[in-house]
């Protein structure tokens, strides 16, 4: 019977040990979010996004996903999406084309980059850390040098 007490009195007592036992977590990646200038809501209703491998000028398509019957707020000359769908988020994985069929308008959004960054984990079974986010800290648009809002947001002009 004190063989059985002790056992159980040492896993008690080492759980909480082995809980904060944790190492360094990556943090979740950075996303940019976008606002689109000078587009009215019909032009900008649909929406295909087309993701390409990273650095390959865009010559190797992995995805096309289009966006249809999308709403909006307007803010002054900017409309922003009312639901940002997770498929429309762009990270540091790809290089993008937005293509607008009403307007219609092509932009390409290439070298995305964050800075890679970990923080302790929650516990010995986390695989990443939910309370921070990578940085990102520029990006191109059609070949233009550009860095984010302190938001991870970004303005596309018509």
């Amino acid at each position: 019977m004190k063989i059985s007490s002790f056992k159980t009195i040492s896993v008690i007592l080492l759980i909480p040990v082995f809980l904060s036992c944790t190492g360094d977590c990556p943090c979740l990646r950075g996303n940019l979010y976008f606002g689109l200038i000078g587009f009215n809501e019909n032009e900008a209703d649909t929406i295909i996004i087309r993701r390409y491998d990273k650095n390959t000028n865009f010559s190797i398509l992995t995805d096309t996903i289009p966006f249809y019957n999308l709403s909006f707020a307007r803010f002054t000359d900017t409309l922003y999406l009312s639901y940002f769908p997770e498929m429309a988020q762009l990270n540091s994985n790809h290089d993008y084309e937005l293509f607008f069929p009403g307007a219609p308008k092509l932009i390409r959004i290439s070298e995305i980059n964050e800075i890679v960054s970990e923080q302790k984990c929650n516990g010995p079974l986390a695989r990443e850390k939910v309370d921070c986010v990578n940085e990102i800290t520029s990006y191109k648009i059609d070949g233009q040098l550009r860095q984010p809002s302190s938001l991870h947001k970004i303005f596309l002009v018509k």
